[in-house]
C-alpha cells in the first residue's frame, strides 16, 4: 500500500523520497528527504496527520507543536499561570480550538497557547479592567512563523483578545546537528537581539563546547530548552505590565492622523468594516466608494484600539494567519510607537 507521501510525490526515476525523520511519540507527524534523478535536494517534505504540508530546505527544523504545548504547559504549572480558554463568544471566530487553551489553523500546523497571570488592572479607573498574559506560538508548515512568546491582553468588558506580536521574543527556525564520527557540530540557530536571547545563545555555545569535549550530542538544544522558554516568558510577563501602563496613558491619547492614515493603509479593508459597522459605539467610519477611513474627533487611541481588537477578535470566516499578523500590525500602530521597557 502506497504511503500519503507517495500518492502526492509519486517515486519515480526522477523524483524519489526517503524517510527523514519521524517521531516515536507524535506519530502523525514526518519528514522525508526529497531526491532528484538520485541526488539529494536539500528539501524536506513535512506531513502531518496523514497530509502534506509543505516543502521546506532541510535546514528547517521542524519543531513539533505537541512538544511546544507540553513545554508552556509545564512552565505555566511552575510559575502558577492559569491556561486562557476562549469563552463561547469566540467560538465561530477566525481559529479553530478543541475547547482547550491551544487554539490554531483549520490543519493544526500553526498553535498559540494563551496563558494569563492570574493579575488584572483598571485601565481607565472606571472599572475597564484587563487581564493580560502571555501567548506562546509555534508552526510546523513555515507559514506560520518561528517558535515565539509574546504578551496577550483580554479585556473583561467585552472578551477582546489583543495579541502583542511586535513585542515578541521569538527563536527562529533553524538546526543544530552534530557529526560524532567527525567531531562536528554545526549551530544555524538565529537569535532575534535581545538580553535573554543573547544569554540563550551563550547557552548554545557552552553547548558546543562540552559536546566538543564529551562528544556527546546535545541534540535538545534543537528543541526547546525550558530555562530558554522560562527566561522568554518571564521577559514577555515584564513586557505585558509595561503595555498594561501604556494601555493607561492610550486613555487619554489622542489618535493621530498619521496614525489614522496608516490604519486605512495597512489593515484589511475587512476588518475596518467591521470595525465601523458591527462594533457597538465605534468610533471609526469608513467610505468604501472614497476608501476614506474618518475616526471621532475626540476618539483616543485607546477606544479606536478597543474597536479593532473587537473586529480582530470576533471577526469570522478570517484566516488564522493574516489574522496574527493584522494584530502585530495594529500593535506597531497604535500601542509599539509608544516606547515600553523590555
Amino acid at each position: 500500500m502506497k504511503s500519503v507521501l507517495e500518492t502526492q510525490i509519486p517515486k519515480t526515476d526522477l523524483i524519489s523520497t526517503d524517510l527523514r525523520k519521524e517521531w516515536a511519540n507524535i506519530p502523525s507527524l514526518k519528514t522525508y528527504n526529497v531526491s532528484v534523478l538520485g541526488k539529494d535536494t536539500n528539501i524536506q517534505a513535512i506531513l502531518y496527520n496523514d497530509k502534506f504540508v509543505n516543502f521546506m530546505s532541510k535546514w528547517y527544523h521542524v519543531l513539533p507543536n505537541e512538544e511546544v504545548i507540553e513545554t508552556a504547559d509545564l512552565i505555566a504549572d511552575q510559575l502558577e499561570f492559569k491556561k486562557f480558554v476562549p469563552t463561547k463568544y469566540h467560538k465561530d471566530s477566525w481559529f479553530t480550538s478543541d475547547k482547550g487553551h491551544v487554539i490554531g489553523n483549520p490543519d493544526k500546523t500553526q498553535i498559540t497557547a494563551t496563558y494569563t497571570f492570574g493579575n488584572k488592572v483598571d485601565v481607565t479607573g472606571r472599572g475597564d479592567f484587563v487581564e493580560y498574559g502571555v501567548a506562546v506560538r509555534n508552526s510546523i508548515d513555515g507559514k506560520g512563523g518561528a517558535f515565539s512568546v509574546s504578551p496577550f491582553t483580554i479585556r473583561q468588558a467585552c472578551d477582546n483578545l489583543a495579541f502583542h506580536l511586535a513585542f515578541d521574543q521569538t527563536l527562529h527556525s533553524g538546526l543544530i546537528e552534530a557529526k560524532i564520527g567527525q567531531g562536528y557540530y554545526k549551530s544555524l540557530v538565529k537569535l532575534q537581539e535581545s538580553e535573554v536571547l543573547k544569554k540563550q545563545l551563550g547557552d548554545i555555545q557552552e553547548a558546543r563546547k562540552t559536546w566538543q569535549e564529551t562528544k556527546f550530542k546535545k541534540s535538545h538544544f534543537a528543541g526547546l530548552d525550558l530555562k530558554y522558554v522560562t527566561n522568554a516568558v518571564l521577559t514577555v510577563k515584564e513586557q505585558a505590565e509595561s503595555i498594561l501602563q501604556k494601555y493607561k496613558e492610550m486613555v487619554s491619547l489622542k489618535i493621530t492622523q498619521a496614525q489614522i492614515e496608516s490604519l486605512k493603509n495597512k489593515l484589511p479593508v475587512t476588518v475596518t468594516k467591521y470595525a465601523d459597522t458591527q462594533v457597538k459605539d465605534s468610533v471609526i467610519s469608513y467610505n468604501s466608494k472614497k476608501k476614506e477611513l474618518k475616526v471621532d474627533k475626540d476618539a483616543t487611541v485607546w477606544q479606536v484600539f478597543n474597536n479593532y481588537t473587537e473586529a480582530l477578535s470576533y471577526g469570522q470566516k478570517r484566516n488564522y494567519t493574516t489574522t496574527l499578523e493584522t494584530y502585530k500590525i495594529l500593535d506597531q500602530i497604535l500601542v509599539a510607537p509608544v516606547q515600553v521597557k523590555g
